[in-house]
């Protein structure tokens, strides 16, 4: 199974939750694909263990958030059957965008990803858990701290892709 995962930043640099993502998608096995909109952690992104490839996606539209910009600038770059994101506000939104330029289901805010594809995640505002089997392609944001990161070592190669006349 090929996964994307869509980094996330913080103080420009690799938010820690990329390497949780990276550790969710290790877990189901296959190739794991980050890419790093802005460009922002690609070299931190290469070094964590289980990482493929890392797509370094740079260009004015990631000065600031504008999630269609953003959207429209990594959807074709998407690889694969499954994209993580986090279950942060912007994670849960650039998630949807892209999954409804792919036309994909979404399953947001999942706290357990087993390898057959059977995701956990609460609702009812947590007073109930649900488990859902998805089937891919399919588009999952992940809560923070509810998978173990991955760790480093790893040595990925990173592409370069410019946006920027887009």
């Amino acid at each position: 199974m090929r996964t994307t995962v869509i980094s996330e930043s913080s103080n420009d640099s690799l938010h820690p939750i990329t390497a949780q993502l990276v550790g969710a998608a290790s877990s189901i096995g296959g190739s794991i694909t980050v890419i790093c909109p802005g460009g922002i952690g690609s070299n931190d992104a290469a070094h964590i263990s289980g990482v493929s490839k890392v797509i370094s996606v740079e260009g004015d539209c990631f000065d600031t958030y504008d999630c269609i910009a953003w959207s429209k600038s990594l959807s074709p770059l998407i690889e694969g059957d499954l994209i993580l994101s986090s279950s942060s506000a912007m994670g849960r939104d650039l998630i949807s965008s892209i999954a409804a330029t792919k036309r994909l289901p979404v399953v947001q805010d999942v706290t357990g990803l087993s390898k057959e594809l059977l995701a956990t995640r609460p609702i009812y505002s947590g007073k109930a858990v649900e488990e859902v089997r998805i089937s891919s392609p399919c588009a999952i944001s992940l809560r923070a701290n509810s998978f173990e990161a991955a760790e480093e070592g790893g040595n990925a190669e990173i592409r370069i892709v410019n946006v920027s006349q887009d």
